[in-house]
């Protein structure tokens, strides 16, 4: 059993610098959130890449291994490594990937790059036959597509599940996670084994004059058996071929509507960019009108502290022109006293009697006022008023908050055009991989061109029929042949070699007949613990059971047996998810499994159930998905403990991106 155990990202894709995700010991689910655009896919090809060397783009297909080192760190000359943290049946592995920059190129292409690969085990670096021993035998590349899958993958087990499906691609990757290859391997190495024992018996009896007539016959069966045989395998590869030819027109088919989506959805792209570069190009006009009245702003502050040192001033002098007018108030009183002064006369304000002494005091006070002036403090103060006044009349509006706001629309703007540009080049090269151009081929085209492939690959699958029935008669007639040499001959050397024969043949006919009740108890268990699955997930209480093909195509099945027709988009999905549990539920090798994007068609009931059902897929399912997609508190209330850990994405810039 695989368990990641830590990611340490450096300058992959939007991941600058080294980051990582630690991920948890006990069993369960972690869920990693992110915006579209943020990384979420990026973080899966981390992992292919770490694994297997090889990055993939949204078709499935290999992309430039160049082209993820991160922007700004192809700008610095520095390289891409990914460091994967492992636990393997009970061992500590370290698996250590870098894209290498060779010193003088410029990063833009993978011949300036060396790739290094190292496994370290415990405190020991293995050896690069061991690594890669491990590496195919921890999760082999051929089956990823378990444990790494996405939306886009996920379509391609539903055409598997459609009645009449011919996916030989996909039925052989479920073979191989099941183990059957290496079984299928083994009989047909049998099978030559057998041929061999056949030749050596066919030599020994024509040696024998009794039996060289029926050996001749025998031997010419024999090369008839194997240029049947061999044509068999002709029209078997022939058959791959115009299947394959049938997948990528009826792909086409479906591009033709995907193609039109991907130009909807860049010239909505184009829309948007146009719209906000208009938008863009608004704000920096008025910013450059702003600019010019920059310096308003330096006046005003200049003028400010101008008027406040005035206003201080202004304010002193009105005190002192308040103590003089107050002591102009006092004079007048005095004056009043001193003039109306007769003997034995009372105080005019407080009716005291006032004698000479205090008529004295009066006038000392008197002269000390007499020589106070202001005039000219008056005077002073009125200019201050005037300047104040004035000034303020010079102070313009303030427009500095006005240009940090349309600064920060512009920055925000520009963030926008950029991603928006990014999604435009992604969806572009998405629509070119899908191999058309406008124009190139239309429906009407298709439709005769597959009607002829499914012509072609009727023909074949009836030739081969027709050959097996001849390969069978040959065989009869080979053990018919083989009687007669057996009952006339009388030579130790043939009786040897039909036992060794038939020895062979038995064994063949042991293995082959295992191989196929193998191959039913698997399908039988697959199609029991997948509807084990969607019986869980499924809302539906009529929708009873599913029932395989072949193919390992899954049909739904109402409590009466009948099979329900014309399948809803949401329900496609959810039985192909049923088919992936019980794959791996069967698989003789467990890993973790990744999920990327995988609930975008699914109804909100169907979502909840499915969630619940994740620590059912494996021991460690991790999720990435986007905040629309799935509801982080429905989440959290539907897996509760089985919740081990949740990851956030932060986007900083166009290049970089934060694992929080």
């Amino acid at each position: 059993m695989l368990r990641f155990k830590k990611l340490e990202i450096t300058n992959f894709g939007p991941y600058q610098n080294n980051q990582s995700i630690i991920f948890p010991d006990e069993d369960g689910v972690v869920l990693i959130w992110g915006e579209n655009g943020f990384g979420k896919t990026t973080l899966m090809n981390c992992i292919r890449f770490a694994l297997w060397g090889k990055i993939f783009d949204g078709n499935n297909e290999a992309d430039s291994l160049a082209s993820y080192v991160n922007y700004e760190a192809v700008e610095r000359g520095e390289s891409m490594k990914i460091v994967l943290h492992l636990d393997y049946d009970g061992e500590s592995y370290i698996l250590t990937r870098t894209l290498a920059r060779r010193p003088g190129t410029d990063g833009k292409k993978d011949e300036d790059y060396s790739t290094e690969v190292y496994l370290r085990k415990g405190g020991s670096v293995l050896g690069p036959e061991e690594c890669t021993h491990f590496l195919k035998t921890a999760i082999p590349e051929g089956i990823s597509r378990f444990y790494l899958f996405d939306g886009e993958l996920l379509q391609q087990y539903e055409s598997l599940l459609k009645t009449g499906s011919d996916n030989t691609v996909i039925k052989d990757s479920i073979e191989n996670i099941l183990g059957l290859p290496l079984l299928e391997n083994s009989r047909d190495i049998l099978d030559i084994i057998k041929g061999e024992y056949s030749t050596a018996f066919s030599k020994a009896s024509a040696a024998d004059s009794r039996t060289r007539k029926a050996a001749e016959v025998y031997a010419g069966l024999l090369e008839k058996e194997s240029e049947i045989k061999k044509s068999i395998g002709d029209l078997e590869n022939l058959l791959q071929d115009e299947n394959d030819e049938l997948s990528v027109i009826d792909q086409r088919l479906n591009d033709t509507e995907v193609y039109r989506g991907y130009s909807s959805k860049i010239s909505e792209c184009e829309t948007n960019i146009a719209n906000w570069s208009l938008e863009y190009n608004d704000y920096k006009t008025d910013l450059e009108s702003l600019y010019e009245s920059l310096w308003e702003a330096h006046l005003k502050k200049a003028i400010n502290t101008l008027v406040h040192n005035k206003e201080i001033k202004r304010d002193n002098l009105a005190s002192q022109l308040q103590e003089q007018h107050q002591s102009e108030a006092l004079k007048e009183i005095l004056n009043s006293i001193i003039s109306n002064h007769t003997d034995n006369c009372n105080c005019p304000i407080c009716n005291s009697s006032l004698d000479d002494s205090s008529i004295q005091y009066i006038k000392s006070q008197l002269d000390k006022l007499s020589g106070e002036q202001v005039d000219s403090q008056q005077t002073e103060y009125n200019e201050l008023v005037a300047d104040i006044r004035q000034l303020r009349s010079l102070v313009c509006e303030d427009k500095t908050s006005d240009i940090r706001f349309r600064l920060k629309e512009l920055s925000k703007l520009d963030t926008k055009i950029k991603l928006e540009e990014i999604k435009k080049q992604r969806l572009e090269k998405e629509r070119r991989n899908l191999g058309q151009q406008d124009g190139d081929f239309s429906i009407e085209d298709l439709i005769p061109q597959r009607d002829s492939v499914v012509l072609r690959i009727q023909n074949l699958k009836d030739g081969i029929k027709e050959a097996n029935i001849a390969l069978e008669e040959t065989r009869g007639d080979l053990q018919k042949v083989k009687k007669q040499i057996i009952k006339n001959q009388a030579n130790a050397e043939v009786e040897k070699a039909e036992r060794s024969l038939s020895m062979c043949q038995s064994i063949f006919d042991i293995f082959n007949g295992a191989i196929e009740e193998f191959k039913k108890q698997l399908k039988d268990a697959v199609q029991k613990d997948a509807t084990d699955y969607f019986v869980t997930v499924s809302h539906n209480p009529d929708y009873k059971s599913l029932s395989i093909n072949d193919q390992y195509g899954l049909e739904i099945l109402t409590s009466d047996g009948v099979q329900v027709p014309h399948r809803s988009a949401g329900y496609v999905q959810v039985v192909a998810l049923s088919l992936i549990a019980a794959l791996h539920k069967n698989a003789p090798i467990s890993g973790p499994i990744i999920m990327d994007s995988t609930f975008q068609r699914i109804d909100p009931r169907h979502k909840r159930n499915i969630l619940e059902s994740l620590p059912v897929l494996g021991s460690q399912v991790i999720v990435l998905a986007y905040p629309e997609e799935i509801q982080a508190d429905v989440a959290r209330n539907v897996l509760k403990g089985k919740l081990r850990k949740e990851v956030n994405l932060v986007q900083e810039s166009s290049f970089k991106t934060l694992i929080k």
